[in-house]
């Protein structure tokens, strides 16, 4: 059953699949069109980041703020203890009037430092592991340290303004690193929140458009800066620094997205030594002290993605054929299987022993042993393969060898000891040598299933021979002469056809009609 529900997936996969194949090559893609779709990834995930970033900030304010003792077993607790470090976040850094409070994030553990803002301190630091303390050691630093170290951006802005930097990032090798900081007062007091920024945070923004290797985000902020984020860096320049020479490609951007209304001119290019370039300009909240950023893509990487296109279709046609293989396989292990016994059971084959012998079952008590002169004797083999032929040019049938004819249970004891080797498996290679030899390979294959059952540790070798689509003509050996033999199944006997009309007229009624 499941085999079937398996091939119903497979074909409606591929139906599926085979619609959107033709769907997809009558479908003509635009390079503009898929630049509008990156607009529409590419906005939901910056605003995503800055939504989790906006509302990270406003529960830090607010949780700790009432925090009148603004002690480190305090802010130890909110961040270690109850995990108020997001996981984005490389490092943050609390001040409240001239007491401060660090925590960072160093090679799977959390350090933490409280002290004031002094000129000359010592700072002592405590690393946790798991929520547990593991080590304490104290750091001589001067106040110029703190603030190059830890901030690393001045913040001159109101309160409650949202400003964004590029601070020393040293500690991630030694690669600069996005943070951004805000103030605010409550009751008189003054507090300043600085959170840093793992790198790897910045694949929020291309989820959906690493496959871009060349791409530029730039993002103007609140205080007229720009950040650029290229695959592997970020840098930081000023509105006044545009027209340094480092800075060419970002001025055609920025200038080319000036010229243009941002209502209606969201996405456009522009050629930049003889390479074009696709743009999209987009405005966020000026809450998240960002007022607009830009992405810029090359346009030969938007063709490339039309080839992976093709080839994602040439994929689909290798899966078409390999489907195709693997149901024609499964189709011919149901048919095999639709001809093995179902006598597996005990039970069953007790049942079958209650049964008489009949056009479709026969008991032989051996294979090759001899009961009433007690000798080995070569004939019972020929008795064997006239059954065994009989029931696969008639209408298939079941041989159990190792069962008397009033289906007394005497097993194989006797037919194990007449070989060269005792038990089953040397059995079962000596019957289908001798069936190979007799039927062929291919009949013998197609046709025949053996097992073998214990019953009071007495076993039983049980033969299914399945309807032939072939005629059977048995090659038996008598007192040295060779004969073809062709055997039909009559009632609980097999017999020998032996005038040409009859089996001639035989194979004409039915293998031929």
């Amino acid at each position: 059953m499941q085999k079937y529900i398996f091939i119903s997936v497979i074909i409606i996969a591929n139906i599926i699949g085979v619609y959107l194949l033709v769907h997809e090559e009558k479908k003509v893609t635009y390079p503009e069109e898929i630049v509008n779709e990156i607009t529409k990834d590419a906005n939901n995930e910056l605003n995503t980041f800055l939504n989790s970033v906006y509302n990270e900030i406003d529960k830090i304010k607010n949780e700790l703020t009432p925090l009148n003792s603004f002690s480190k077993e305090d802010l130890d607790q909110y961040f270690i203890q109850n995990s108020g470090l997001n996981s984005m976040f490389y490092s943050a850094f609390i001040k409240k009037n001239n007491l401060f409070y660090v925590i960072n994030n160093e090679n799977k553990s959390l350090i933490s430092a409280f002290d004031t803002l002094e000129e000359v301190n010592v700072v002592k630091w405590s690393r946790f592991i798991d929520k547990k303390l593991v080590t304490s050691w104290s750091e001589v630093v001067k106040l110029d340290s703190v603030s190059l170290k830890w901030l690393g951006v001045e913040n001159k802005k109101p309160n409650n303004i949202l400003t964004w930097g590029i601070g020393d990032g040293n500690e991630i090798e030694g690669e600069n690193i996005l943070l951004n900081s805000i103030k605010w007062t409550v009751n008189k007091d003054e507090y300043q929140l600085i959170l840093r920024y793992n790198f790897g945070t910045m694949s929020v923004f291309d989820n959906n458009i690493q496959k871009y290797k060349t791409k530029h985000l730039l993002i103007h902020t609140t205080d007229n800066r720009y950040i650029k984020f290229t695959k592997d860096t970020i840098i930081s320049f000023s509105d006044k620094q545009i027209e340094d020479t480092t800075y060419i490609f970002e001025k055609e951007i920025i200038d080319y997205s000036k010229t243009l209304n941002k209502k209606t001119d969201k996405i456009f290019s522009f050629s930049y030594y003889n390479k074009l370039f696709w743009t999209i300009n987009l405005d966020t909240d000026n809450k998240f002290g960002i007022t607009d950023y830009t992405l810029t893509i090359s346009n030969d990487e938007i063709i490339d993605t039309k080839r992976t296109k093709t080839i994602l279709i040439f994929i689909y046609v290798i899966f078409l054929i390999l489907s195709i293989i693997t149901v024609l396989k499964i189709l011919k292990i149901i048919k095999f299987r639709q001809h093995k016994p179902s006598y597996d059971a005990q039970d069953v084959l007790l049942t079958l022993l209650k049964e008489d012998e009949g056009r479709y079952l026969e008991f032989k008590s051996s294979l090759r042993w001899d009961y009433r002169q007690a000798i080995v004797n070569a004939d019972l083999e020929n008795v064997v393969l006239k059954t065994i032929g009989a029931f696969g040019n008639s209408d298939g049938g079941t041989l159990l060898i190792g069962v008397d004819d009033d289906k007394n249970i005497i097993g194989l004891d006797k037919d194990y000891t007449s070989l060269k080797k005792y038990g089953a498996d040397f059995y079962e290679i000596y019957l289908r040598n001798m069936l190979h030899k007799h039927m062929g390979v291919k009949y013998v294959t197609e046709n025949l299933r053996i097992s073998f059952h214990k019953f009071d540790n007495k076993e039983i070798c049980k033969v299914e021979v399945f309807k032939a689509n072939e005629p059977l003509y048995l090659s038996l050996t008598k007192k040295g002469v060779v004969s073809e033999k062709f055997y039909v199944r009559s009632g609980n006997s097999s017999n020998e056809l032996k005038s040409l009309k009859d089996i001639n007229d035989y194979i004409f009624n039915r293998f031929k009609k």
